[in-house]
């Protein structure tokens, strides 16, 4: 009995383990195997002697789990999700509606392929029951390798971005999270299991269920992806256009600086007859400031921007370049090398890089001031840096906070819900200063986390 007790202990330990760094793989962040086996084994410490709280409270709750298998495994799944989620609250994820829906979607997930196999685990075992409990751990890591699979191959974490930007209430997320946990009770109401052994009509129908929610599983992330995809088209004719509006825009200085060429050195030739060299040098020099003002900085501008070749990040820099223009802030840009590629979810960057830009458009519209983007590939990692000059000193150490602003309570969310996005990843290092009035920020996305530097240093 206490052998029975113990290896459904470490098979359960092993199932919410596996989960949890399935979480981290859908939440696109860097797996933490630390936080994971800490959250997993606090979450069972904790529950049992809740378990054991919650029998004296109410003596008849035992007999009430003992009267239906579907009943025990609603309150065993709901109970487990709500011990799992305060732990991943406080250890792992902040983002309570996102970890309470994709912790409890993965937890049913799981729950039924690893039912799905289980017939053929006792198949297999031919009754015996160590070669059962062994034939169960390559079943959980079986079941493990299906879902990574999944999960790579839909690119789940684009439809959990989604999520974050447009999040659902909690009555809905609290609903569907319970939904998923009433599947597998669900099928053991259907499917009546008198004791252990194979059978064909569970596995008939187990299989039927599974193969039907992948179904749907499919088709939801092709809906998605087709979404991502017109979302990308139109982003691609969006920079398209915007790059066309620079480039007539070019065209047209440079058709009105012509039109003055002529009688610029028309009024030269006179003033070099009269020997006036000072005020020629003064005119040569008014005309290459001029020149650099209308044509040589946006010739500048398209030039640094043909080194990204990331559309995302082309298209987000075009925009608020073009929203600079438009509000005559002064801006200087430089892009050092080819930008191809990025160590961190593609959308979080530029999630990143909006945030940090709209700040600094905020701060400077209303005094004149300059914003200066700097993105340097190195080796070693993405270099961004963004500044702008600032009419008072800013306390850096509490902008991060929710609500804080230097230009009332309506704004200051940005900055905080950028440390959100950073938290999420170990190889993202944030620098802010203040200097010679002017607010800095520094994002380096390094090719590997300081977490894996760490490790290997031990």
């Amino acid at each position: 009995m206490l052998v029975t007790i113990l290896e459904n202990l470490i098979l359960n330990f092993l199932l919410a383990f596996l989960i949890l760094i399935l979480y981290q793989k859908i939440r696109y962040t860097q797996v933490n195997y630390l936080k994971a086996f800490g959250v997993t084994l606090l979450s069972c410490v904790v529950y049992t002697p809740l378990f054991g709280i919650l029998q004296i409270l109410f003596p008849s709750l035992n007999s009430f789990l003992n009267s239906s298998s579907a009943i025990y495994y609603v309150f065993a799944n709901v109970s487990n999700i709500v011990v799992f989620e305060i732990m991943i609250y406080l250890l792992l994820d902040r983002n309570l509606k996102l970890s309470i829906f994709l912790f409890s979607l993965l937890w049913s997930l799981y729950q039924l392929i690893i039912y799905t196999f289980n017939n053929m685990t006792y198949l297999l075992s031919n009754n015996q029951h160590i070669l059962y409990y062994l034939l169960a751990y390559v079943n959980l890591f079986l079941t493990y390798m299906v879902i990574d699979y999944l999960i790579k191959r839909s690119h789940i974490h684009t439809y959990v971005n989604m999520l974050e930007e447009h999040p659902i209430s909690y009555p809905k997320t609290i609903g569907l999270s319970i939904g998923f946990l009433l599947i597998f009770p669900a099928m053991q109401m259907i499917i009546q299991r008198e004791e252990p052994g194979f059978m064909a009509i569970e596995q008939f129908i187990l299989t039927f269920v599974g193969i039907f929610f992948l179904a749907l599983f499919y088709f939801v992330i092709q809906s998605v992806q087709a979404k991502e995809q017109q979302k990308y088209l139109s982003m691609m004719l969006q920079q398209q256009n915007l790059y066309i509006q620079s480039l007539e825009l070019i065209q047209q200085n440079m058709r009105e600086f012509k039109h003055d060429y002529h009688n610029m050195m028309v009024s030269l030739y006179l003033q070099s007859k009269e020997g006036n060299v000072q005020e020629i040098e003064q005119r040569l020099s008014q005309m290459m400031n001029d020149f650099d003002d209308s044509i040589g900085e946006k010739m500048n501008l398209v030039t640094q921007l043909s080194n990204i070749k990331v559309s995302e990040i082309k298209s987000l820099l075009m925009e608020k370049l073009t929203i600079m223009q438009k509000k005559k802030i002064p801006v200087k840009l430089e892009i050092l090398y080819e930008i191809k590629s990025i160590n961190m979810n593609v959308m979080d960057y530029t999630r990143i890089l909006g945030i940090l830009l709209d700040n600094s458009i905020e701060e400077v519209e209303a005094y004149y001031g300059e914003v200066v983007i700097i993105m340097l590939q190195q080796d070693s990692g993405l270099y961004l840096r963004v500044e702008n000059t600032i009419h008072e000193q800013i306390d850096i150490h509490e902008i991060s906070k929710p609500g804080y602003s230097t230009k009332g309570s309506t704004r200051g969310m940005g900055l905080s819900s950028l440390e959100k996005i950073i938290v999420k990843y170990p190889n993202i290092i944030h620098n802010v200063m203040c200097e010679n009035d002017r607010f800095i920020q520094e994002i380096t996305i390094l090719e590997r986390s300081r977490t894996n530097d760490k490790n290997l240093s031990l």
